[in-house]
């Protein structure tokens, strides 16, 4: 791993209903370090925005879920979670497809050429007036090349390269990435986030 402690520590499963269900359960039992990564395979049951599903063929894509502890973030600023996160995926699909510009689509899609390449679910739960935990549930399309009908507008990571990725070497980039963003937050450069979002986001 590229980074210092977002993925440092990683839960491999071979198939789940939902990565995020799986992570809040876990949270239950034990206490787990900031960063902890559940990754799977498969996922049977897996959740996006308002309700929608992430469907992932098993084995071709990124499907994780992260569990951060960002005590130092107000609830009512929790949107800027969403920002870092946003951006550290785009960062790393700019680094990777280069000369492709990822998009933002709010709440939380990331496009690039038009098509749907990644969806983020992130759960925040409060307790008083400080965020207890967060969980960061990423789908990223990366080897798929065939999508069913109900997503008649997805692309990935081999759709748009040609090229075949190593599952591996993506999840360490995307984790690098995501840290490096939410350092940003925890930092307090909200206006650099903001910035970036604004460049990047579908106007």
């Amino acid at each position: 791993m590229n980074s210092s402690f977002i993925g440092s520590h990683i839960i491999r499963l071979n198939s789940v209903g939902s990565t995020n269900t799986y992570l809040m359960q876990l949270l239950q039992e034990k206490d787990l370090q900031e960063g902890t990564v559940v990754i799977t395979r498969e996922q049977a049951e897996g959740r996006g925005q308002r309700g929608n599903k992430w469907i992932s063929e098993a084995g071709m894509n990124l499907t994780f879920t992260i569990v951060l502890y960002p005590h130092f973030l107000e609830p009512a600023k929790q949107f800027g979670l969403s920002q870092a996160v946003s951006l550290g995926i785009s960062d790393h699909l700019e680094k990777t497809l280069k000369g492709l510009k990822p998009r933002i689509k709010w709440p939380n899609d990331i496009y690039v050429n038009g098509g749907k390449i990644s969806g983020i679910l992130i759960e925040n739960v409060l307790s008083g007036n400080k965020i207890s935990f967060s969980l960061i549930g990423i789908g990223l399309n990366v080897n798929q090349t065939v999508f069913g009908e109900g997503v008649p507008n997805a692309c990935s990571m081999r759709t748009l390269s040609g090229l075949e990725f190593d599952l591996e070497d993506c999840l360490s980039s995307l984790c690098a990435c995501l840290e490096r963003r939410y350092l940003q937050l925890k930092a307090g450069d909200v206006a650099g986030l903001e910035a970036d979002c604004s460049e990047r986001q579908i106007k």
